[in-house]
């Protein structure tokens, strides 16, 4: 994530940057269809859980066809909106 341009903007935005768990809801973590692959959100805080919201994170969770893990992946990192 640390390599991510957007990630680096934000950092240099919000020095105090910290990683928070997104919603695990009905909206929560998104399977693809073959099960091989759950996409996980976590919220950027600046700083506390209750801090304000300054970005969004996807990592991959990915799977072979046995159900062995097989690692993540940075899917994406953007900016909030506002």
């Amino acid at each position: 994530m640390r390599s991510s341009p957007a990630y680096t903007e934000i950092r240099h935005h919000y020095p105090n940057v910290t990683f928070w768990p997104g919603d695990r809801g009905r909206s929560g973590p998104k399977v693809s269809e073959n099960g091989r692959e759950i996409i996980v959100d976590y919220l950027l805080r600046d700083l506390c859980h209750a801090c304000a919201i300054i970005g969004r994170v996807r990592y991959a969770f990915d799977f072979d066809a046995d159900g062995k893990f097989l690692g993540t992946r940075l899917v994406s990192v953007m900016p909030a909106e506002g």
